[in-house]
């Protein structure tokens, strides 16, 4: 506003300046020139009175030439100087005037534009006076729904609806308005004429019912009824001629119908006995051959019983058939003449025996003999074992206290030399082996250093907490350090050994179990740290197995403890060493405790399905109650891999183990089966593992049994360990002082294969007579089979001389094999 009001002061200028815009513009255009002369105009004025000076400067005549030719231009510039001065100054304020003159030009037509939009919009949405409809807008562009129109013809509005023109209002002068409630109607009489009310006329109101009735068609006569027979129906029922008949619901879709009292559904109460036709004694109330209801003149005698006969027509009184397996059931006792068990057909010849016990009678199984008819066939095998015994029984070279305490050393290992043997595992009572789930390299501990090695510790609570107390195999005892929460727990071998996993038990007291450790190996300087492991949790008397990356080979091993759950001591209940494969399955405690989860087909209470991985074989098993169908699974959560696999039974549970079964495993959206099993049969007290063709990496795995031998399922023991390791047993036994010096030593033993063996190759035997100093070789011959083991024997030359006989088996290859009784013979 303040340039505007300027520009007004001097508009005088202003047009002056118009007038001579083109010299303006010229004068513009030479800007630079003419502020250069205007800047030395003095000089100018001074050249103008100069003529000498104006002579000196002859040598500039072109230069002075240019000015002359320019003379007049240059004069009208001195005569205007003021006014181009100021011209510059105006000329800015006329330039912003124009800039806002512009945008007030812009703004303007941008409203003249909206309101032409606006016009147009509404031009295309009422489109005036029409004589008829039209059928495009006044621009001649295609209708939409909405638009209006006046019909100048019709004189009324009309709407377009999209598709058609119709009337956009009704005059209200024609109809009547509902709040009158007809009473504006032109003429009441003649509506009601026309609508069937005329005063004076029969009307007649519509009803389904009514219709219905209506429909029937004809008259009713005495004696019938109508009912209805559906919804808004209704039927005629007619009367029965019949005397004595009653309204019932037996008609179709129950609708009544005329019948007589049914006795068996009509009528409820007890029949008086006064109402029945009186017998004589000793009847029976019963059908009689006319399928009615009656006393019939059954009599007996005494002691006879009323049975049906045989033709099963009739009732007698008589005697029981017992060879009618219908006459009798239940088991008949012994004290009675019976066997006091039921059996079932065994589809094959058996011999009945009394098992002592178990207490009954039961069928005889035969191992080694065959039964057909009468006729009982014993196999050369069976021969075989039998000669063996009674060669040992007859052996005076050899103890007989060492015959018969020799199959106990396979559980209590005093007749194995532990320092010497290595790879084996007598986990299970009566057997030695070196299969996956073995392995167990530290002997029982007595003490710290008996039976062999050495188990030590950084430090000890005192009496009782002793570091052998965690190698003792015993989970009442434990080692205990003293005040503090780390220490470490060492066992040395008596030489080095390979090992793959290790455990750690520990008892009630999880507060001083190990929560941070690492597994060690000394190697003649420092120890080796082969296993780290942190933030572990506890459950009260919880094992854990823990892998090693790769097998180590130390002779002293050790677990040093960091950290414990806060309990201010480092307490340990039970460690072991292993060579071998490591389980993976922990002890459970509940289905979901304290890892994984235990899913079954079914269950009984007291038989869950954890109870087959609670490391209890004894007193403990999973059942079903399904016969020998079902399934029974465990998921890590996260996934393993697995390379084999063992059930375990015991000797009340054998004919409930799985007999055909597959191992299965879940790919995420089904299961799949890695092995099939058919006819395995279990003996008493084992544990048998099954390793897979190949390794299997999933996180849930299960047995699935289709049959078992009888009886409900069950299973003691499942477990899962990681893909095989070789592991190479070698196994000896003590040495024994006879009283003869033998020239030659027989070694009979029953192994059953895990792998297939290659005699001679897979298992190697020796003997010696001079308390092992000397071993010596021999020859292994098959004698058969007895059952599913196998019975060996091997004769051994030694070349020594003394009287101290004792046997060795080595394997190789990693092939697995369990020894189940081994007899060492020295002969003069």
């Amino acid at each position: 506003a303040t340039n505007i009001n300027t520009v007004a002061t001097n508009i005088a200028n202003v047009n002056t300046v118009a007038f001579i815009s083109a010299a303006v513009t010229t004068v513009a255009g030479i800007n630079a020139a003419v502020s250069t002369v205007a800047g030395i105009s003095a000089n100018v004025t001074s050249v103008a009175g100069n003529a000498t000076n104006i002579n000196a400067v002859a040598a500039n005549a072109t230069n002075i030439n240019t000015v002359a030719a320019n003379m007049a231009d240059i004069q009208t510039v001195a005569a205007n100087i003021t006014d181009i001065q100021d011209a510059e100054e105006n000329a800015g304020i006329a330039e912003e005037a124009r800039d806002d003159a512009l945008a007030a030009q812009a703004a303007a037509e941008a409203a003249r534009d909206a309101t032409l939009a606006a016009f147009d919009s509404f031009d295309d949405r009422y489109l005036g006076a029409k004589t008829s409809d039209p059928s495009v807008d006044n621009d001649g562009n295609a209708l939409v729904a909405g638009t209006l129109y006046y019909n100048s013809v019709d004189a009324a509005m009309k709407i377009y609806t999209g598709s058609i023109w119709v009337a956009a209002y009704v005059s209200g002068t024609d109809f009547c308005a509902r709040a009158n409630n007809l009473s504006d109607v032109a003429s009441a009489s003649a509506a009601r004429t026309n609508l069937g009310l005329a005063i004076g006329t029969n009307v007649q109101a519509y009803n389904a019912v009514l219709q219905s009735i209506a429909g029937l068609g004809g008259t009713l006569v005495q004696g019938d009824l109508i009912y209805g027979s559906g919804a808004n129906a209704v039927s005629r029922l007619a009367k029965d001629t019949n005397v004595q008949r009653v309204l019932t619901n037996g008609g179709t879709n129950n609708n009544p119908a005329w019948g007589q009292v049914s006795l068996t559904q009509g009528v409820t109460g007890d029949l008086p006995l006064s109402n029945l036709a009186q017998g004589t004694a000793r009847s029976v109330l019963g059908v009689t051959g006319n399928a009615t209801a009656d006393y019939a003149p059954i009599q007996g005698a005494a002691n006879q019983v009323l049975v049906i006969n045989s033709a099963g027509t009739g009732m007698a009184f008589g005697q029981v058939n017992l060879a009618s397996s219908a006459a009798v059931t239940g088991v008949l006792a012994m004290a009675n003449g019976g066997l006091g068990v039921a059996l079932t057909d065994p589809n094959a010849d058996r011999i009945l025996f009394w098992d002592d016990s178990a207490g009954q009678y039961t069928w005889l199984q035969l191992v080694g003999a065959t039964i057909n008819g009468t006729t009982l066939t014993v196999s050369d095998n069976s021969i075989d074992v039998a000669q063996m015994f009674m060669e040992l029984s007859t052996a005076r070279q050899l103890p007989i206290d060492f015959l018969n305490g020799f199959a106990d050393s396979f559980h209590t290992t005093t007749r194995l030399d532990l320092v010497n043997s290595s790879g084996f595992n007598t986990a299970v009572a009566g057997v030695v082996d070196n299969s996956p789930q073995g392995g167990a390299l530290v002997p029982l501990m007595t003490s710290n250093s008996a039976p062999s090695g050495t188990a030590s510790a950084s430090s000890s609570y005192g009496g009782g907490y002793e570091a052998y107390r965690a190698f003792d195999q015993s989970q009442a005892n434990a080692w205990l350090s003293s005040a503090g929460s780390t220490g470490w727990l060492e066992y040395q071998f008596p030489s080095a050994k390979t090992v793959s996993h290790y455990s750690i038990r520990i008892d009630a007291e999880n507060t001083r179990a190990p929560t941070a450790f690492t597994f060690e190996g000394y190697n003649g300087s420092t120890w080796d740290v082969l296993d780290t492991r942190s933030s572990i949790s506890w459950v009260a008397g919880e094992i854990k197995f823990f892998a090693l990356a790769s097998n180590q080979t130390y002779t002293r091993f050790r677990v040093n403890v960091t950290n414990v759950g806060g309990g201010g001591y480092v307490k340990i209940s039970e460690m072991q060493i292993y060579l071998g494969n490591c389980p993976q399955i922990p002890f459970m405690t509940s289905s979901s405790s304290p890892a994984g989860t235990v899913v079954t087909s079914a269950e009984q209470g007291g038989y869950e399905g954890w109870r087959a991985m609670d490391d209890d074989y004894a007193s403990s098993y999973w059942s079903p109650n399904t016969g020998g169908v079902g399934t029974l699974e465990y998921n890590f959560g996260s996934s393993r891999t697995i390379g084999s696999f063992s059930l375990s039974s015991r000797s009340d549970v054998v004919n409930g183990m799985p007999k055909d079964f597959t191992f299965q495993y879940h790919n995420g959206s089904t299961w799949v089966t890695a092995a099939t099993y058919t006819g395995e049969l279990w003996v008493g007290t084992q544990t048998r593992t099954f390793v897979l063709g190949s390794s299997i990496t999933a996180s849930r795995f299960r047995i699935n049994s289709t049959a078992n031998v009888s009886g409900n399922l069950g299973v003691c023991g499942f477990q899962m360990y990681t893909p095989s390791v070789t592991v190479n047993m070698s196994l000896r036994s003590v040495g024994v002082d006879i009283d003869i010096t033998p020239t030659t030593v027989d070694i009979y033993a029953l192994i059953e294969e895990t792998d297939a063996i290659t005699l001679n190759t897979d298992l190697v035997a020796y003997g010696t007579r001079n308390n092992g100093t000397n071993w010596y070789s021999g020859t292994i011959t098959s004698l058969g089979m007895v059952g599913s083991y196998r019975l060996i024997k091997a004769t051994i030359t030694p070349t020594a001389s003394s009287d101290d006989i004792g046997w060795r088996f080595d394997t190789a290859n990693g092939k697995r094999l369990k020894i189940h009784a081994v007899y060492c013979i020295g002969k003069a």
